[in-house]
């Protein structure tokens, strides 16, 4: 199984709207049963539930998928996601040990 990881550091979340590019790479290795963790790189005020509303469609598609953002993050009203808090160390292993990354 292949690792994916997609860094998510735009705060255009059109970037996953379905038949956007991200979204076809992510949802394809998710159909493929790749493992994908996406990393939520914005800013604190851009992690509310009604912006990231827009994942709970991917969240949906069988396969194994992650969701992490910082761990400094304070903002817990976006949990019903499963968002992972790591420290920044842990996201940097996440991307190191990747088979394909990119930042979008």
């Amino acid at each position: 199984m292949k690792e994916f990881v997609f860094n998510f550091t735009s705060n255009n979340i059109n970037k996953f709207s379905l038949g956007s590019e991200v979204y076809n790479l992510l949802t394809t290795a998710l159909i493929f049963d790749q493992s994908v963790t996406l990393i939520l790189s914005l800013k604190e005020d851009s992690l509310n539930k009604n912006s990231l509303l827009f994942l709970s469609k991917v969240v949906n598609f069988p396969g194994e998928f992650r969701l992490v953002s910082k761990k400094n993050i304070t903002n817990y009203q976006f949990n019903f996601l499963g968002i992972e808090l790591l420290t920044s160390e842990e996201i940097e292993n996440v991307i190191a040990k990747a088979d394909y990354c990119v930042n979008c």
